[in-house]
């Protein structure tokens, strides 16, 4: 009785590491590559335990990818089929255009929003035939970033599509 326990317990501690994969400062997805700075973690979505090879967090002092739910962070999805994108301009009312910006060559431009009281954004740019997209939740608590910050123009600047 001991022993079925003791393996139930093992297997149990397994798939909560399988489950919680942890962050790293930079990442190849399969679909694209990504660094980010000191302070700043990668890390890929799961759904139903597969990894998404077309997305990943951004998160500051993200160490896994539940911190994204509590820790500024962007949100960098590539739509190597860009008509899978869906804009989301319209569906918040205080929404608003920013001024267009390069990075590495790539022209991102998008609007800001609040979103569940948070200040965000949502930017976009075209890659060839493909489409980069970054959605932004700048603050948690006292802890904020900028649109601005050189974070922003070193993790999109690093995207490199495979």
């Amino acid at each position: 009785m001991k022993a079925k326990k003791f393996i139930t317990l093992i297997i149990s501690a397994v798939m909560a590491c399988m489950i919680l994969a942890s962050c790293a400062s930079d990442i190849d997805t399969g679909d694209f590559e990504a660094k980010a700075p000191s302070g700043w973690g990668l890390c890929m979505p799961t759904i139903d335990g597969k990894e998404q090879t077309n997305q990943i967090y951004v998160i500051k002092d993200g160490k896994e990818p539940l911190d994204r739910l509590s820790h500024p962070s962007m949100w960098i999805t590539y739509y190597k089929d860009p008509s899978k994108y869906s804009e989301q301009k319209d569906f918040y009312k205080d929404s608003e255009d920013i001024s267009s910006f390069e990075t590495d060559g790539k022209k991102w431009e998008g609007f800001k929003y609040t979103s569940f009281g948070k200040a965000s954004a949502t930017v976009k740019c075209k890659d060839g035939d493909a489409l980069w997209v970054c959605v932004f939740t700048f603050e948690s608590g006292s802890d904020k970033f900028s649109i601005d910050d050189e974070v922003v123009k070193e993790v999109l600047g690093s995207l490199k599509a495979k």
